[in-house]
């Protein structure tokens, strides 16, 4: 005799929650430079993206801030379409700002390097930084360096310049603070990538470290009150007549920042989509011959339904934009789930069944 498994399920309305799906609106992400054609667009003040942007995006309009914070601001305000930007630090940003994204086309590729005034003691400096940066790629602390501040979430290296060796005097750090993971400020010290390298440059060659911080602007104006400069700072060939220039020390590209609308829009179509009354007039898919249509018929008012064979085609033309919703158990909707990341399910029962 056959055993069978008697559980009380409710039926329940699915909806695969997707970018361009039922809900529309205006605001449409950028994903190509192209795009920004006649747009407003913000670049940090002494940066090279002033000339870079106005020369790459046609019959662009530019607007100068004081920092990525300010940039961020702008754009989240829709002051300007997007700001030019480095891709570490525009993905170090949107850990925080997740309605933030980037076009992934750089608009160029730069090397970053620390600068050091053009004279006696600069040149020094500049040959004992290159000379300390050749033997840490030897010996493989330079990549283990990288990987503490590029490839993990939360930095766990505590830098500390307080007790730094003075034999051979003291050098004066400018560098401007808003620049995650490069330089940044963490309980008021000086923190990042490229503060690590200096520490570490000090102690080996008898250095005691001050640090000052400055907007980038200030910081690339030629002053002997400074010694070192860094955060990212590019290598141009009008920079290096102001500035000698260590090796470069890390490899990156400038990008544009944009509003995220597709990660808004989700949000939207979550808030939009949780009543069975929302779905009146949509188009919702059914399993043909099972129960759902008729039940379905008594709460949707309008809908039109489509018939399908089986769930996987079902649900692959909900992802595809193809219907808005579906109408299933809710026990198979929970497993479905777990291959449709983007599932999400009304949960209000229109009946309940004995399987």
């Amino acid at each position: 005799m056959k055993k069978f498994l008697i559980g009380i399920f409710g039926l329940v309305v699915v909806l695969l929650i997707l970018f361009y799906s039922f809900y529309k609106t205006e605001n449409t992400t950028y994903v190509k430079l192209e795009e920004l054609e006649g747009k407003t667009i913000g670049v940090q003040q002494g940066t090279i993206y002033f000339d870079m942007v106005k020369e790459i995006i046609p019959y662009v309009n530019i607007i100068q801030f004081k920092d990525y914070d300010e940039l961020t601001e702008a754009l989240l305000s829709n002051k300007i379409d997007g700001y030019a930007v480095d891709e570490p630090s525009i993905k170090e940003i949107m850990k925080t700002k997740t309605n933030l994204t980037y076009i992934k086309k750089k608009m160029s590729i730069d090397n970053f390097a620390y600068a050091f005034n053009k004279n006696q003691k600069g040149y020094k400096l500049q040959q004992q930084f290159n000379e300390f940066l050749l033997k840490i790629q030897k010996d493989g602390t330079y990549n283990q360096i990288q990987k503490n501040w590029f490839d993990k979430v939360d930095y766990l290296l505590d830098v500390d310049y307080t007790e730094l060796p003075n034999i051979n005097g003291k050098i004066i750090l400018g560098a401007e603070v808003n620049n995650k993971p490069f330089c940044f400020l963490s309980d008021n010290k000086i923190e990042g990538y490229e503060i690590d390298l200096v520490i570490r440059f000090c102690r080996e060659y008898g250095y005691a470290l001050d640090t000052k911080t400055l907007t980038f602007e200030e910081l690339m104006q030629p002053s002997e009150k400074l010694d070192i400069r860094c955060s990212s700072i590019s290598i141009t060939d009008e920079r290096k007549e102001i500035y000698y220039f260590s090796n470069p020390t890390y490899e990156s590209g400038g990008v544009i920042a944009v509003i995220n609308y597709d990660t808004d829009n989700k949000k939207q179509k979550q808030e939009a989509l949780k009543k069975i009354k929302d779905l009146e007039y949509k188009n919702i898919g059914v399993i043909g011959g099972s129960i759902y249509e008729d039940i379905a018929t008594l709460y949707i008012e309008g809908a039109k339904y489509i018939y399908y064979d089986d769930y996987d085609e079902m649900l692959k033309d909900l992802e595809n934009g193809m219907i808005d919703g579906v109408v299933i158990d809710d026990i198979l909707a929970k497993q479905k789930i777990n291959t449709y990341k983007d599932l999400n399910i009304i949960n209000q029962l229109l009946t309940y069944d004995k399987y």
